[in-house]
């Protein structure tokens, strides 16, 4: 798993120094997470509302990415995403 500063490297395509919802959905692809998720992801992290994920949120993200990648067969769901519960697991 790469650093959130690593992350930020090497997703952030325009060099704003955040991940959009478009690049987001590339760093979940190559993770092979849940695509559907990005948006999802990016409100659950995005702690300003600016639509963005900044290094600080980054933190966050790159902790939930090891713990997803870390999880028992490395399973996915296999419909989409319908709630912030399906998507971090929480009851």
């Amino acid at each position: 798993l790469r650093t959130p500063a690593g992350l930020l490297d090497a997703y952030d395509a325009d060099l704003n120094g955040a991940l959009a919802l478009d690049e987001v959905e590339r760093m979940l692809a190559d993770y092979r997470l849940t695509r559907t998720s990005a948006s999802l992801l990016v409100s659950q992290y995005d702690t300003d509302g600016n639509g963005r994920l900044e290094l600080a949120e980054l933190e966050y993200v790159a902790g939930w990415i090891e713990r997803e990648r870390s999880a028992p067969g490395d399973e996915r769901p296999a419909g989409p995403v319908r709630s912030l519960a399906d998507l971090f697991g929480e009851k």
